[in-house]
C-alpha cells in the first residue's frame, strides 16, 4: 500500500515555503509602510509614491505565490477528500511532521499581515496629516 504521507509531505513543505515567502513580503511592506510613516511633509510626497511603487509590486509578488497556493491546497482537497483545506483535516489525514510546520508558517503569516494592518493604519494617518486633511 502507497504511505500517502510521503507523497503528501513534499506538497506540504511546499506549501509551507510559499506560505513563508508570503510572511517575508508581508513584513517587507510593513517596513516600507513605516518608511512612509517617516514621511513628514509634502516636500517628501515622491519619496512616498516610490515607496507605494515597491510596495505594490510585493504585493503582486503575493498574488502570484497566492495562484500556486491555492491550486496546491485544491490538489489536497481533492486527493485526501477533504472538505476544505485545514490543519485540523490534514492532520486527520496525515502523519506528517510538515503539517505542524505549515501551521507554524501559517501563525507567523498571520502576524506579518497584523503588522502590516497596523502600519498601514498608522501611515494612513500620518498622510491625512501631511495633506492637511485631518
Amino acid at each position: 500500500m502507497v504511505n500517502k504521507d510521503k507523497i503528501f509531505e513534499p506538497l506540504l513543505y511546499k506549501i509551507a515555503e510559499s506560505y513563508r515567502a508570503q510572511r517575508d513580503s508581508y513584513y517587507k511592506i510593513a517596513a516600507l509602510a513605516k518608511k512612509q510613516g517617516q514621511i513628514k511633509d509634502q516636500k517628501e510626497i515622491t519619496v512616498f509614491t516610490e515607496i507605494a511603487s515597491e510596495k505594490e509590486q510585493l504585493f503582486e509578488e503575493i498574488a502570484e505565490r497566492n495562484i500556486y497556493l491555492k491550486k496546491a491546497k485544491e490538489d489536497i482537497i481533492k486527493a485526501l477528500k477533504i472538505e476544505e483545506f485545514t490543519i485540523s483535516a490534514l492532520r486527520e489525514n496525515l502523519d506528517t511532521p510538515a503539517t505542524n510546520e505549515l501551521l507554524d508558517v501559517l501563525v507567523e503569516t498571520g502576524d506579518a499581515i497584523k503588522e502590516l494592518e497596523k502600519s498601514e493604519k498608522e501611515n494612513e494617518e500620518n498622510l491625512k496629516k501631511i495633506l492637511k486633511l485631518s
